[in-house]
């Protein structure tokens, strides 16, 4: 809306734009024009309008692998002997079962082969550390937290939900990250442990055996496509 005082000034203007003749009759009044429509008000109060983000990329959770870091390798430095000869038998039993899922799911072939690998390999090793700790009196006692085990279960978890190429490389993933961390911490356990018998055995054929299966598994993670890269904690 025009101002009033700005009103009158266009009708003083308009006024003495009339030419006055004598004698004529200057009209009562006289149309004008109506003033140009003022701009609309701006609501500076309003918030900008600003467009929606970007749609972000879905991330990839399911072949997502827990790490077990090298903090967590402390806890198995005060292990017993008898934690020593449960977390072996624990990782056994958990890797004959994640690989039992890999002989019904898995699509590619070095993959199935790779799992019966372990689970041979593996029943073999927990027969004969049952009978180890039997024959020498060492005793099972579990730990209270063991980072590897828990590891090893939640892959399990996530692998129940996969089929076919995807499953192939999160389960890939789940065996290089797995014996990955085994190595270190079965290396912490011969050191520590107060049983020669532990310690020979660990050293001569237990972390050999664990190390040919973090080779192999990296082997077939490459023709898998399934990016191991970050799990170096063993060299």
């Amino acid at each position: 809306m025009i101002p009033h005082a700005r009103s009158l000034a266009l009708l003083f203007a308009i006024g003495l734009a009339v030419p006055v003749v004598a004698g004529a009759q200057i009209p009562v009044s006289k149309e004008v024009p109506p003033p140009p429509p003022a701009p609309a008000p701006v609501d500076t109060m309003q918030p900008a309008v600003t467009p929606p983000p970007a749609a972000m990329a879905p991330v990839d959770t399911q072949t997502r692998v827990v790490e077990v870091s090298s903090g967590d390798l402390e806890l198995y430095r005060g292990a017993t002997d008898a934690n020593i000869i449960s977390h072996v038998l624990v990782d056994d039993s958990l890797e004959i079962e994640m690989s039992q899922l890999a002989l019904s799911r898995a699509s590619n072939a070095a993959v199935r082969e790779y799992a019966q690998m372990m689970i041979t390999e593996h029943s073999q090793n927990r027969t004969y550390f049952t009978e180890m700790q039997a024959k020498e009196s060492i005793g099972i006692a579990p730990m209270v937290n063991d980072p590897i085990a828990n590891q090893a279960m939640n892959a399990i978890t996530r692998l129940n939900s996969l089929t076919g190429e995807e499953f192939d490389r999160a389960y890939m993933r789940a065996q290089v990250a797995h014996h990955d961390a085994e190595v270190a911490a079965l290396t912490w356990m011969a050191e520590n442990s107060r049983d020669d018998d532990i310690e020979e055995d660990f050293e001569g054929k237990l972390i050999p055996t664990i190390r040919m299966h973090l080779t192999r598994a990296r082997e077939v993670s490459a023709q898998v496509g399934a990016d191991v890269s970050q799990f170096r904690m063993t060299p």
